[in-house]
């Protein structure tokens, strides 16, 4: 694992990167980055301890919305915005308004995953 500090608005956010072989988005030959991204998801879950559930099946929707989050988020972005989701009380279903934690595909939509890279979930 790493620690790298990211820029964002004048923030400095320390963010545990984890394992970034496993979410590379320089796209190495051979390497299926829709599943990298889904790998780095259980990864992220695990370290983080979150109560989101895991993905286990990878469909031609979830590539589809994966390769619009990675359009829209280069490289680290996405994975800030993944590590602010794995460490929100709302993600968790650990607030009043929010008793369940979020599913995958709700956190994919691009709205909602701009709201957890800047830290507004």
């Amino acid at each position: 694992t790493f620690t790298k500090t990211i820029n964002i608005e004048e923030n400095n956010i320390d963010v545990d990167l984890f394992d970034k072989s496993s979410f590379d988005l320089e796209y190495k030959a051979n390497t299926d980055k829709y599943q990298s991204f889904i790998d780095y998801w259980n990864q992220a879950i695990d370290q983080t301890q979150s109560r989101m559930k895991k993905v286990r099946i990878l469909n031609d929707a979830r590539r589809q919305a994966i390769q619009v989050i990675m359009d829209r988020f280069p490289g680290e972005q996405a994975a800030v915005a993944v590590y602010n989701a794995m460490r929100s009380q709302f993600c968790n279903g650990l607030t009043e308004r929010r008793n369940r934690p979020v599913e995958f595909d709700w956190l994919m939509q691009p709205e909602n995953f701009t709201r957890a890279f800047e830290g507004n979930l």
